[in-house]
């Protein structure tokens, strides 16, 4: 049976799009400096668009200058693990199946 609590990975992006566009308040504060915030918000955007257009190595990479310019930022850290994600379906994509999901 389908559980209605799982989200496409589209929702998942859309989500993760609107909290880098502002929401947020609630990311752990560290000193920063407007240059540094330039280059968190560039970063999270590209990746967004990259993710979008399903390049995910470019998403990576993006995610991971995010976090260089603001280390521990969750917001950062979450879509850098989605998109490592992404990228292990990608390789091996029967690994997302399981017994109970195969109809014969």
């Amino acid at each position: 049976m389908a559980n209605s609590n799982l989200f496409s990975f589209d929702e998942i992006s859309k989500k993760e799009k609107k909290i880098a566009q502002g929401n947020t308040n609630n990311s752990p504060t560290i000193p920063s400096t407007p240059s540094r915030d330039s280059d968190y918000d560039q970063a999270m955007q590209a990746g967004y668009r990259a993710t979008e257009e399903k390049d995910y190595q470019t998403a990576q990479t993006e995610f991971r200058k995010a976090l260089q310019a603001r280390p521990n930022d969750i917001y950062a850290q979450q879509a850098l693990q989605n998109i490592e994600f992404y990228i292990a379906r990608q390789s091996n994509p029967l690994a997302n199946f399981t017994s109970s999901s195969i109809i014969l």
